[in-house]
């Protein structure tokens, strides 16, 4: 109530951008997701059991969907969340 549902939505929004962002230049993104101009904070990045470990090792909170892994941004998260996450599936990656 403080910060107000408008707040709210434009951080949840904002975090959202950079994440589409950066899934869709890790690769992580099916492609019809990867081409829309607007996405939810809720996404499902291409992954298998041993990067849902990692992540998890990792202190990441997700889960299994499917064939790939749930990742979803709330207004508590914070960019710098999103860059630990960020370094930690390009460290994964480059493997």
């Amino acid at each position: 109530n403080e910060v107000g549902k408008e707040k709210v939505q434009e951080s949840v929004a904002h975090l959202s951008q950079l994440a589409k962002r950066e899934f869709t230049a890790l690769n992580l993104l099916d492609e019809n997701v990867a081409k829309r101009p607007v996405h939810s904070s809720i996404f499902n990045i291409k992954g298998d059991d041993k990067l849902y470990n990692y992540l998890r090792s990792n202190d990441v909170i997700c889960s299994q969907r499917g064939e790939g892994i749930r990742l979803s941004f709330h207004y508590f998260n914070t960019e710098e969340e999103l860059e630990t996450l960020f370094k930690l599936l390009k460290k994964y990656l480059a493997k």
